[in-house]
């Protein structure tokens, strides 16, 4: 029994075994980092996509365009296009110019969905309409000219008389969309949209850095303890 004690004495005086008291504080700590770089990584993969990018150019015929839709049709609409479903609808000349702008972009479609939508005499029903098509467009980076060359033929047929409560929600809604997916630049044409709670990556930095914090110090207490061991051993 002797010799066993003297045993232990030694190992615990040389340092090869670890109190548990020490092993349980280094185990929480360690299971404390782990737990922010998981949620600082999750935090960052669902909000990067989200970041505001700078607005892509868009060819001035789109702001052109959409700034002649913010007047009310005085005429009626005598020009043929065909909607979506196949079905032809009737278009002033400035909406068929949307249309036909539309046709130009990236991603197929949006032509024939707009000019079904500017076609819709009632003004709410309008207004959702043309709300939809600007939220149906991808959010990826590669949609981004699609998306605003959309919001930028649209915003002014969001903005044109009569103005009622749902079409100024519609409106703001839109907008709050595009504030809030772009950030303005030197190209940009329009009164930019403000975004009332833009994306952030801060909460991943700060879940990241508390996250360090505990392992560095398990490193330093690992670095430290084997330092001491060795002068021990000497």
């Amino acid at each position: 029994m002797g010799d066993e004690a003297k045993a232990r004495d030694d190992e615990k005086r040389t340092g090869q075994r670890a109190p548990a008291r020490s092993r349980r504080w280094m185990s929480i700590a360690l299971a404390l980092s782990a737990l922010c770089a998981i949620g600082a990584a999750a935090w960052y993969f669902v909000n990067e996509p989200k970041l505001q990018r700078p607005a892509p150019g868009v060819d001035i015929r789109y702001t052109a365009v959409g700034f002649r839709l913010r007047k009310p049709p005085i005429v009626s609409p005598t020009e043929e296009y065909v909607g979506p479903d196949g079905q032809l609808v009737y278009l002033t000349q400035e909406q068929f110019r949307a249309a036909n702008a539309a046709a130009g972009l990236p991603i197929p479609g949006f032509d024939r969905r707009i000019a079904a939508a500017l076609a819709i005499e009632d003004p709410d029903a309008q207004s959702t309409e043309l709300a939809s098509i600007v939220e149906s467009v991808p959010s990826t980076r590669d949609a981004d000219f699609t998306a605003f060359a959309v919001y930028t033929l649209l915003s002014g047929a969001l903005a044109a008389p009569p103005e009622t409560p749902a079409r100024a929600e519609t409106k703001r809604r839109v907008d709050e969309l595009i504030g809030c997916r772009f950030v303005p630049t030197k190209k940009s044409m329009l009164a930019f949209p403000k975004c009332s709670s833009p994306a952030t990556l801060v909460p991943a930095y700060v879940m990241a850095g508390v996250g360090a914090v505990p392992l560095l110090v398990v490193l330093g207490a690992l670095v430290f303890g084997g330092r001491r061991s060795r002068r021990a051993a000497t």
